[in-house]
C-alpha cells in the first residue's frame, strides 16, 4: 500500500513539473497571453480566431504577431450588444504588437449602428506590469471609432488605477482617434523605438500625462487633445510635440535632454506652473503662460527654432512672476500681458533683430537685463517689482548686428559721486534709480531716452521730477558722473515724460540728474525697524535726503496691514532729515500692529517705508513673512515677537523633511533674519518657528 502511495506521489510531482516546463519554456507564451490566429479574419469576438478558441477577457494579453497579414483591414469588436454577449463594450489587460509583425495593424468598432467601449485594466507585458498598450512592430498600430465603414464610437477607457502603460519599441507607432477617457487616470509612455504616439481625439482623461520616453504627438486639429487642467511631465529622453492648439494645467520638463516642440501657428498655453530643467524647446508657435510661476532650474535650457537658443513667441500672461535661469532669444514677439519676468544675473532674453514688444506696462515688464539686437529703434520694457515699468528707448541707428543690452536698477547698488570737474554744471543726481545700457558692434551714434512715470517716486504723486527744463541724462565713466546731455530735451510733464540724450555715443550707467535745485528726486530710507519696551513700540529709521528744506515723516498704523491711519507727523529740514529718527507709540493697538512711514518732499511727491509687524501682548510671536516669497539664494525672514525670546526655525521640503535648522535669538519687537536657501534644490518648503513652549508659525516659499 505505501508503494503504491508513493508511486502515484511521484507521477503527480513529475507532472506537474512537465507542465512548469511547458509553461516557462514554451517561447512567446504566458498564462493570460492570447495570440491571434488566423490570416484573413477580423472579428474580435469570434474564438476560432484566437489560439485556444478563447476570446481575450479583462484579465489577459491581446497578442497579435504576422497574422491577420492584412495591415489596413485590421480587427472589429462588435459593439452592437447582440454579438457582444448583450454589452457595448469589450474589456482587455492589454493589446500587444510583437517583433514577428510587418506591417500595419487597426483596431475598431465594427458594428454600424451601436457605440461602445474598450476597456484596458492593464497587464504585465515582457515584465513590465500596468501596461496596456505595447507596438514592438515597425508597423503603425491604429486605435479608432469605427473598423471600417460607419460613423459610431469606440471609447478608450482606461481602468488602471497605478498607472497605464503604453511602450514603443519598435519603429511603428500606435495613432490613437478614439476618446480616452478615466477620472484621475494616468498615461506613461515609454519606449526606445523611434515610433510616435499620437493622439488626435478631444480626451477626457484627467490625470498626468508622463512622457518618460519616446514621442507623444497631439494633433487633435479641432480644439485641446487634453482636458485643459491636466498636467504633463516629459522625462529625461522624452518628447511632446504640439500640433494643435493646446491648454494644460502645469508642464514639467526633467533633466537630461527631454524636447518640448511647438509647431508653426500652434500655441500652448499654460495655465499653471512651467518647470523646465536641462531640456530643449522647439518652438516654432507660441508659448502662452498664463499660470503662476515658470521655472527654469539647474541646468541651462536649450531653446531653439531652427538655430540655437531661439524661440518665435513668448507671451506672459501669469498671475505671478515668472523667473528664468537660462538665456534665449525671441524672433518673433515678446507680449507682456500680466506678470513681471525676472532675469537675474547673464541669463536674459534676447530680441532679434525685427522682434518687436507688445503690452509692456505696470502689470508686466522686465525686471533685470533686457537685449536687443538691430538697427530699429526700440524701447526695452525694464522696471522694478517695488517701482514698475520705467522703460529706457533707444533710437534707430544703420547696423543690423549691433547688441543692445539695457537694466534699470534700483535701488542704487553702486554709487558714483559727480565729477568735480562737473561743479556748477551738474547740481544732483537721482539717490534712488538708475539705468544701464551695455554695446557690441560697430560703434554708431544714439538717441538715448528715460522715461519716468507716477511710479518712479514709490506710488508718489506729483513725480519727484518738477522742472524739466532743468533735467539731464548723466553718464558714469565708472568713477564719476562725468558727461550730461543737453538740459530739457523732454516730453511730457512731472507725472510722466521723457528726456532724451541725443548722439550719444558711450555706455554704461545713466542717471537722471538736475542742473540747479529744481527737480529735487527722490529720498532714500535707509532702514526701519522697531522694538518693544513695556507696552509701548519704538520705530527707528534714517533717510538719504537731498538739499531740500522740509521734509514731512508722516508715522502710520494698521490693524490688517492693509487699511493704515496717521498717527504722528514730523517736518524735517534738510540737516534734521539726515539724522537717524526714534519715535514712540504708547498706545499701541491689542495685538498685532503694521507700521509705515510716508514720506513726502517738498514738491508734494510722496513715497512709502517698508511694513514692519509688532505684537502688542503679553507673550506670543508671528513670522510676518518671507521676502522674496520666490527664493533664489537667499531671503529675509521677517519675525515679531511680544517679548525677549528663543525659537528654532525648521526649514522643511515639500514631503515633510527637515533640510535646514536654526536658533534665532528675538528681541521684543520686530526682527529680521537673512537666510541662506541656495543649497536647496528647486521646489516648495515651508518655515516652522517653534517656541520652548510647544507654540508654532508656518509660511511657505518656493525656492527656484
Amino acid at each position: 500500500m505505501e508503494n503504491k502511495y508513493a508511486f502515484f506521489k511521484t507521477l503527480s510531482l513529475r507532472i506537474v513539473f512537465i507542465v512548469v516546463v511547458l509553461l516557462v519554456f514554451i517561447p512567446g507564451k504566458s498564462i493570460g497571453q492570447i495570440l491571434w490566429s488566423t490570416p484573413t479574419g477580423q472579428a474580435w469576438l469570434l474564438p476560432g480566431n484566437w489560439i485556444g478558441g478563447v476570446v481575450p477577457i479583462a484579465t489577459d494579453i491581446a497578442q497579435f504577431d504576422s497574422e491577420p497579414t492584412s495591415g489596413v483591414t485590421g480587427v472589429g469588436i462588435n459593439m452592437n450588444g447582440v454579438t457582444n454577449n448583450g454589452l457595448n463594450n469589450q474589456a482587455v489587460g492589454a493589446i500587444e504588437i510583437t517583433a514577428a509583425r510587418n506591417v500595419g495593424m487597426l483596431i475598431g468598432n465594427s458594428s454600424t449602428s451601436q457605440n461602445g467601449t474598450l476597456t484596458l485594466n492593464g497587464a504585465n507585458v515582457n515584465g513590465t506590469n500596468n501596461v496596456i498598450l505595447r507596438n514592438n512592430s515597425p508597423g503603425l498600430f491604429t486605435i479608432q471609432n469605427e473598423q471600417a465603414l460607419g460613423d459610431t464610437t469606440m471609447e478608450i477607457a482606461l481602468a488602471n488605477n497605478t498607472e497605464n502603460i503604453i511602450i514603443i519599441d519598435g519603429a511603428g507607432g500606435i495613432a490613437i482617434s478614439s476618446v480616452i477617457s478615466g477620472a484621475g487616470k494616468n498615461i506613461t509612455l515609454r519606449g526606445i523605438g523611434n515610433g510616435i504616439l499620437s493622439f488626435t481625439a478631444a480626451n477626457t482623461y484627467t490625470g498626468l500625462t508622463n512622457v518618460a520616453s519616446g514621442i507623444l504627438q497631439l494633433n487633435n486639429s479641432g480644439g485641446g487633445t487634453l482636458p485643459a487642467t491636466n498636467n504633463i511631465t516629459i522625462g529625461a529622453t522624452g518628447t511632446l510635440r504640439v500640433s494643435g492648439n493646446q491648454t494644460i494645467n502645469d508642464l514639467t520638463m526633467n533633466s537630461g535632454g527631454g524636447m518640448l516642440i511647438i509647431d508653426p501657428g500652434v500655441t500652448l498655453t499654460i495655465t499653471g506652473s512651467y518647470n523646465v530643467s536641462g531640456s530643449t524647446i522647439n518652438n516654432q508657435g507660441t508659448i502662452k503662460l498664463n499660470g503662476g510661476a515658470v521655472f527654469f532650474p539647474g541646468t541651462a535650457v536649450t531653446i531653439n527654432n531652427g538655430t540655437a537658443n531661439t524661440m518665435t513667441n513668448l507671451e506672459i500672461a501669469t498671475s505671478a512672476d515668472v523667473t528664468q535661469t537660462a538665456a534665449f532669444s525671441i524672433s518673433g514677439s515678446l507680449t507682456l500681458t500680466t506678470g513681471i519676468l525676472n532675469s537675474p544675473n547673464n541669463n536674459f532674453i534676447t530680441l532679434k533683430d525685427n522682434a518687436v514688444v507688445a503690452g509692456a506696462s505696470n502689470a508686466s515688464f522686465v525686471d533685470g537685463k533686457l537685449g536687443k539686437i538691430g538697427d530699429d529703434a526700440f524701447i526695452f520694457p525694464v522696471g522694478k517689482a517695488i517701482v514698475g515699468y520705467v522703460p529706457m528707448g533707444i533710437s534707430a541707428q544703420p547696423n543690423a548686428g549691433n547688441l543692445y543690452i539695457a537694466e534699470y536698477r534700483r535701488p542704487i547698488t553702486t554709487s558714483y559721486p559727480i565729477d568735480p570737474a562737473l561743479t556748477g554744471f551738474v547740481d544732483h543726481v537721482s539717490t534712488v534709480d538708475y539705468w544701464i545700457l551695455d554695446f557690441s558692434g560697430s560703434p554708431t551714434p544714439i538717441d538715448l531716452t528715460l522715461y519716468w512715470t507716477m511710479q518712479s517716486s514709490n506710488n508718489g504723486s506729483p513725480n519727484y521730477i518738477s522742472k524739466l527744463s532743468s533735467l539731464i541724462i548723466a553718464r558714469s565713466n565708472g568713477t564719476f558722473w562725468n558727461s550730461y546731455s543737453v538740459a530739457g530735451v523732454t516730453t511730457g510733464d512731472a507725472i510722466a515724460g521723457s528726456i532724451t540724450w541725443q548722439g550719444v555715443n558711450l555706455y554704461g550707467p545713466f542717471i537722471l540728474g538736475s542742473i540747479d535745485f529744481g527737480n529735487p528726486l527722490p529720498i532714500t530710507i535707509n532702514y526701519f525697524n522697531g522694538f518693544k519696551q513695556s507696552n509701548k513700540h519704538f520705530l527707528n529709521w534714517q533717510l538719504t535726503c537731498t538739499d531740500s528744506p522740509n521734509t514731512i515723516i508722516s508715522i502710520e498704523r494698521s490693524i490688517d496691514g492693509q487699511s493704515f491711519t496717521g498717527i504722528a507727523t514730523i517736518i524735517a529740514d534738510a540737516v534734521r532729515c539726515q539724522q537717524p529718527f526714534v519715535y514712540a507709540d504708547n498706545d499701541p493697538l491689542t495685538g498685532m500692529n503694521y507700521y509705515r512711514l510716508k514720506i513726502t518732499a517738498v514738491n508734494g511727491s510722496i513715497m512709502y517705508s517698508n511694513t514692519i509687524a509688532m505684537l502688542n501682548k503679553e507673550s506670543g510671536f508671528d513670522l510676518v513673512g518671507l521676502l522674496p516669497n520666490v527664493v533664489n539664494s537667499s531671503a529675509i525672514l521677517n519675525v515679531t515677537t511680544a517679548q525677549k525670546t528663543k525659537i528654532d526655525i525648521v526649514i522643511t521640503d515639500i514631503a515633510g523633511r527637515q533640510v535646514q535648522k536654526l536658533v534665532c535669538n528675538l528681541i521684543a519687537g520686530s526682527n529680521q533674519f537673512t537666510l541662506n536657501l541656495a543649497g536647496l534644490s528647486a521646489g516648495s518648503y515651508q518655515i516652522t518657528g517653534y517656541t520652548s513652549q510647544g507654540k508654532s508659525r508656518t509660511i511657505r516659499f518656493v525656492k527656484q
